[in-house]
């Protein structure tokens, strides 16, 4: 099945993250990417994100 993308955020630092955050509350399906694993407290604050 394809997933199309309101928004892609490359780089999920402080900026991004936050970014992706207010994003994702506002509806939005967001797309997140960065070369690490993101810590856990923003895996919970952005549920609507996904992470590959």
């Amino acid at each position: 099945m394809r997933k199309i993308y309101d928004l892609a955020i490359i780089g999920t630092g402080s900026v991004g993250a936050a970014a992706g955050y207010y994003a994702s509350q506002a509806g939005l399906n967001v797309l997140e990417l960065d070369a690490h694993v993101p810590p856990s407290w923003h895996r919970l604050a952005s549920r609507r994100c996904l992470y590959l």
